[in-house]
């Protein structure tokens, strides 16, 4: 992974009639560029000249949009005790030129306020929750804690509850263009889009991209190194010393490109009439327009059975008052309806869970009816419900060890090289602990005057028992021994660096 990767992950008609959408007659108010730092293939572009591109329709018109850049993320997720060992993850990811991203995310801008107002005029805007600004009674941000916890105050509710669980495969590259084109008019209230939407809509739908590594190693920031029977990459410039500008344009046009035959083009070109790239700014917002009539089928169904539901992206939970009869013919609703919203998508049979609630002496409890998960209850948004307690999933303490023993292990690696003919105990005590443990967990062990503000996951892990109250008790229990398992990985990473 490139240093400073996962930084730049967290940088990314309802109209009246007398009223033009924003970008053909009024001025957006309310929305400033977040200024993109990282390496790609267009110059870096001042504050003045974002604004005066992205509010010019004509000019976005004319925009020649870059490729993507493409990189994969890779995880191993949870071995279960009974399944083994699944099989790796590995979920693509597209980022667009500072350029064409400022662009992305203005039209996102103006596309949501007439979102959301589709969103109350269908009654749908405690339904639909993920991509949007949604706040608490207090005034603070919601987070996938308090979604999670709203579709468990739910199922107490009811007492008896049929709940369901769905993922749709492929969400993003399944859209339907025609059908996203439509809604897309539908909300700006134009039979046809205007030619800087149509600019847009056709390079988010029709757009190219370009493997990363490919594109890092014909530029020479990138040889392969061999290990074992493969090869690893190896970056001969770190993020922080690229050029924010990979190439001059006439690089560009002949490496990458392949004008003038030296080289082979590394463009690939989305042909098909579906898909969209994930991890654009504009992505989530279209996704979630793409499937508004979805969201109002399903909101009319529960509506008449008296439920109700969730929906977090790609992510479903119905949750109706009954039992078996009721949670089956939930499932078989949203998985037919679903049909009817684009011929590529398809709801996930191995991420579909159907479970029973019911009231016993002191809370609740559970049965499983259908589907390989739920076998300790209800798991949604990165945390489990088994009708007593809330509990972090196994799979999101997974992904924490996972990440600390990467991280461990290249610091253990990275100190190895610093210290030749060092031992052991040399190493570890060149190991800066507490700023290692800053990353991840608590500094407390280490630094009793540390703030939770230095924290990272045991910031949202602490969140979590806070927001869940007494129902997320034993998420303390959970994390009881993180201390000294880090400490013990810390340990096996030194001693595997110098063997």
């Amino acid at each position: 992974m490139v240093l400073g990767e996962e930084r730049f992950r967290k940088e990314n008609s309802v109209w009246d009639a007398d009223v033009l959408p924003p970008s053909r007659g009024g001025r957006v108010v309310d929305w400033s560029p977040s200024l993109k730092h990282y390496p790609h293939f267009d110059k870096p572009i001042r504050h003045k000249d974002i604004e005066e591109l992205v509010r010019n329709p004509d000019a976005v018109s004319r925009n020649s949009f870059y490729p993507f850049m493409r990189f994969e993320e890779k995880w191993q997720p949870f071995r279960d005790k009974v399944g083994g060992k699944p099989k790796k993850k590995i979920r693509q990811l597209r980022f667009a030129s500072r350029r064409d991203a400022y662009i992305y995310s203005y039209y996102r801008h103006i596309l949501r306020d007439p979102y959301e107002a589709s969103l109350r005029a269908r009654d749908l805007e405690h339904s639909v929750i993920a991509y949007r600004k949604l706040v608490t009674p207090t005034g603070k941000g919601k987070s996938n804690i308090d979604f999670a916890l709203d579709a468990f105050n739910v199922i107490r509710n009811f007492g008896h509850a049929a709940v369901v669980t769905l993922d749709i495969s492929a969400f993003f590259e399944s859209i339907d263009h025609e059908l996203l084109r439509q809604k897309w008019c539908s909300l700006l209230g134009t039979a046809e889009l205007p030619r800087d939407h149509r600019a847009v809509f056709r390079a988010i739908t029709r757009y190219s991209i370009v493997d990363r590594d490919a594109a890092y190693e014909r530029l020479g920031y990138l040889t392969w190194e061999a290990k074992g029977a493969g090869k690893i990459p190896v970056y001969t410039t770190g993020f922080k010393d690229m050029p924010r500008q990979l190439c001059s344009n006439s690089e560009f046009r002949e490496k990458i490109c392949g004008k003038g035959g030296t080289f082979a083009s590394l463009i690939e070109t989305n042909e098909n009439d579906f898909g969209i790239p994930q991890g654009s700014p504009i992505s989530d917002m279209l996704a979630n327009i793409y499937l508004i009539d979805f969201d109002s089928a399903l909101k009319a169904y529960v509506d008449a059975v008296g439920g109700t539901f969730f929906r977090y992206s790609d992510d479903i939970i119905i949750i109706v008052p009954g039992e078996e009869i009721e949670a089956i013919a939930a499932r078989d609703f949203a998985m037919n309806e679903i049909k009817k919203h684009g011929s590529k998508l398809l709801i996930k049979e191995s991420k579909t869970s159907v479970l029973r609630y019911f009231s016993v002496p002191g809370g609740q409890d559970f049965k499983k009816i259908h589907g390989e998960q739920g076998t300790n209850g209800l798991e949604y948004l990165g945390f489990r419900y088994d009708g007593k307690a809330a509990y972090l999933r196994d799979s999101t303490m997974s992904r924490l060890y996972r990440k600390v023993t990467r991280s461990i292990r290249a610091e253990a690696r990275a100190l190895v090289r610093r210290y030749p003919e060092k031992d052991q105990s040399y190493i570890e005590s060149k190991f800066n602990a507490a700023k290692f443990m800053q990353r991840y967990g608590r500094v407390e062990d280490f630094d009793p005057k540390a703030s939770y503000d230095t924290w990272t996951f045991w910031t949202y892990a602490r969140r979590a028992i806070e927001i869940f109250g007494p129902l997320g008790k034993p998420i303390s229990g959970q994390l009881k021994n993180y201390g000294q398992i880090v400490r013990t990985r810390m340990t096996h990473e030194i001693a595997h660096a110098l063997s």
